[in-house]
């Protein structure tokens, strides 16, 4: 998940140097190849979000994790614009417009900073645990409807 993390959120922080550019095409460029890589990397780190509690819960509670992660990805999408709205607000006019466009870009890669570190600090013996039994429960399973049949 670290990989995700960083691969998404540092590369925003990179989005105001593009005011340094000379020339359209390498803005347009760069903000391709900064974007574009962005969003592969926070889509992995989604799906790993979500290989993390398929396998750090029961097969019977599944069903309910899976409905509280997507809960917490829609809660995050509705309240994302009223964020960067009062983000925007707060930059554009308590700084300079230039020096308020860097900062909301360097707050947005902080918070995807601290909350990869936050995933960072899980605790891995639970969640190797819990995929240790869940495959000796599976090949039980296995071997159970082989000798009933």
């Amino acid at each position: 998940m670290v990989i995700g993390g960083f691969g998404g959120f540092v590369p925003v922080a990179l989005i105001p140097f593009s005011m340094f550019l000379k020339g359209e095409y390498l803005v347009f460029a760069f903000l391709s190849i900064v974007l574009s890589s962005t969003k592969i990397f926070l889509s992995l780190m989604s799906v790993e979000i979500m290989i993390a509690v398929n396998r750090t819960v029961d097969m019977s509670h599944r069903g309910t994790m899976q409905g509280f992660c997507s809960l917490g990805g829609s809660i995050a999408k509705a309240a994302g614009p009223v964020f960067g709205g009062a983000l925007v607000s707060f930059c554009y006019h308590s700084f300079l417009p230039r020096l308020g466009g860097v900062i909301i870009f360097v707050v947005l890669a902080l918070i995807g900073f601290i909350s990869t570190l936050a995933i960072n600090f899980l605790d891995k013996d639970f969640y190797y645990h819990s995929c240790e039994s869940e495959s000796i429960t599976s090949s039980e399973s296995d071997a159970s409807l082989t000798i009933q049949v």
